[in-house]
């Protein structure tokens, strides 16, 4: 006969699932805490990262540029297959816009999504590109990234520096394709993915350029109304 005092099997279970659910929930208030702690400096530190990355696409020789974010318009940020809300640059020198920078994404590398950013000038020509994110194999598909390259004298990515974009028509391929795009033997995919997101960013930038100049200009003179007394 069982005993007043000890517990059934089912108030045995009852109260394993409790502390099961209660153990389950202050882990994830712990998660979620700790995710709200650090949200926003991984924000800020993502952000300082691309700027750096898009200052060193910036020419270094005087005057001093003037770099201006914008919010890129819905059409723009789809077209460079990016998720909403997108950034991109536009860099002045002294008062005339000079370059225009936005990031691409490629869904095609060899560990996913290859992004870039792709500085591109008034005259249709690709200036420079880096890559921003990508998860390409350590020591074979990474040396998309120049800092990761081993060729630290001419990194694989500067071949697209000074390229006029309607001189090449498209679409963009490495040379094991039939293009002009040279790449590593056995790390193909990763030059293929980070050709593709270059090619997409330098088009989309070559064609709104002017669109993506007025845009900083208007949203430099909103934020100049905003900060009048």
């Amino acid at each position: 006969m069982t005993s007043a005092t000890q517990p059934t099997v089912w108030q045995a279970v009852l109260r394993s699932s409790l502390l099961l659910t209660l153990f389950a929930a202050a882990f994830t208030l712990l998660m979620s805490g700790a995710y709200q702690l650090t949200r926003a400096p991984i924000a800020a530190a993502i952000q300082a990262e691309e700027l750096r990355l898009v200052r060193a696409l910036v020419p270094p020789s005087p005057p001093a540029r003037t770099i201006r974010e914008i919010t890129l318009p819905e059409a723009i940020t789809k077209a460079l297959d990016l998720n909403p809300p997108a950034k991109g640059y536009v860099v002045f020198r002294e008062a005339e816009p000079e370059l225009v920078i936005v990031p691409a994404r490629s869904r095609q590398g060899y560990g996913g999504d290859v992004v870039v950013i792709v500085a591109v000038n008034g005259h249709g020509e690709l200036v420079g590109a880096r890559v921003t994110q990508h998860h390409e194999t350590p020591g074979l598909g990474d040396y998309i990234d120049p800092e990761r390259d081993r060729n630290k004298a001419r990194p694989w990515i500067t071949q697209f520096a000074g390229i006029p974009i309607a001189a090449h028509p498209g679409p963009w391929r490495v040379k094991k394709d039939g293009g002009f795009v040279d790449a590593h033997a056995g790390a193909t995919i990763s030059a293929r993915a980070a050709t593709m997101a270059i090619e997409r960013g330098a088009r989309v930038a070559s064609s709104a350029f002017v669109q993506l100049v007025a845009l900083a200009n208007r949203e430099r003179g909103n934020d100049e109304k905003g900060n009048q007394p």
